[in-house]
């Protein structure tokens, strides 16, 4: 695990990141989607400085995880975990992306047919993923017509039983 520099599209936001772990893991899940505009690319870090804090943006999308952004240019940042403050980073901002490698996928199941990720790695559907994690999948009800989720939107399941040292798609 390496210390790694990044930045938003602007320069706004400029982070170093220690303990990085460079086995990228990608999430097909409609959250991440929607978040990212296309599957997210994400790697754990031990921790994580920022310059420029006061151009970040936070959404809280569940009670227990925020996603962080540039006010500045859009530029996604990271998916932190709100206890124990643990943040899981967008690849896309480090400025070496060649030390990190893909080693796995989750929520294949929710991937769009409009692209596919080449390589030998895990793929796995979002109830393996849950599975893997300790999770029950979310529980159908009406023959499939109605879900009721029982398990926090999708994304924000990722880290939540896996804790600080699990990373996206261990998998998470």
């Amino acid at each position: 695990m390496d210390s790694m520099n990044g930045k938003c599209l602007c320069g706004a936001v400029t982070f170093t990141a220690h303990g990085v772990d460079t086995n990228a893991h990608s999430c097909h899940c409609s959250m991440c989607r929607t978040w990212s505009g296309g599957p997210a690319v994400s790697v754990a870090v031990g921790s994580v400085s920022f310059r420029g804090e006061e151009n970040i943006a936070r959404f809280a999308s569940s009670a227990w995880a925020e996603r962080g952004f540039s006010k500045q240019c859009g530029t996604n940042l990271f998916y932190r975990l709100k206890e124990p403050n643990h943040y899981i980073m967008s690849s896309g901002p480090f400025e070496d992306q060649t030390k990190f490698t893909l080693a796995g996928e989750i929520y294949i199941d929710e991937k769009p047919p409009t692209y596919s990720l080449a390589g030998d790695h895990s793929r796995l559907t979002g109830a393996q993923f849950l599975a893997s994690i300790g999770q029950a999948p979310p529980r159908q009800v009406n023959a499939g017509a109605t879900k009721l989720r029982s398990m926090p939107a999708m994304s924000d399941r990722h880290n939540k039983a896996a804790g600080p040292t699990r990373s996206l798609g261990n998998q998470a």
